[in-house]
């Protein structure tokens, strides 16, 4: 059985008026590429800069691996 390595479930997010991402959803599994493409402005980097928790949907949830960056346990701890 392979493991997921990257979910996101109906993820929505907004600049102000402008919808960047609206009600996106994929599954990439362990050993599975994913390539983004799309004419510019579409959302490709504010949907791959929410696969690295550099950036938090308005709406919806996202997971790598086993962890949920929105959760407080998953976050990494500041050890300076």
């Amino acid at each position: 059985m392979r493991m997921e390595m990257i979910r996101l479930e109906h993820v929505t997010k907004s600049f102000g008026r402008y919808k960047a991402l609206d009600d996106v959803s994929i599954v990439v599994e362990e050993g599975e590429f994913l390539t983004v493409i799309g004419r510019s402005g579409c959302g490709k980097t504010t949907m791959l800069r929410m696969i690295n928790g550099l950036q938090k949907p308005d709406w919806g949830r996202r997971r790598r691996g086993r962890f949920d960056p929105a959760s407080k346990k998953d976050r990494l701890r500041d050890t300076k």
